[in-house]
């Protein structure tokens, strides 16, 4: 449930974003990465744990990033530390 959550509050802060389009896809990434089964626990746990401030710039590092599922992934790992 906090997971559902917290996906659902990245999501919409996509379109608060100056780049609406690259924030739907760099959440889309994030979603699909988690979906799938290829984050850790751990990775899901400190992603859970991120409060607005918090979930916000975990988006806009991931949208900063280069446009590419990879580095938008790295990016969100780099972040959370795992």
């Amino acid at each position: 449930m906090a997971l559902d959550n917290t996906l659902f509050n990245i999501f919409k802060l996509t379109f608060r974003c100056p780049n609406q389009r690259i924030a739907e896809v760099a959440y889309e990434d994030l979603a699909w990465y988690i979906q799938t089964g290829r984050a850790s626990t751990s990775f899901v746990k400190a992603l859970c744990q991120l409060k607005g401030n918090q979930q916000k710039a975990l988006l806009m590092r991931m949208v900063r990033a280069e446009y590419t599922t990879d580095a938008h992934i790295e990016a969100a790992k780099q972040y959370l530390g795992a």
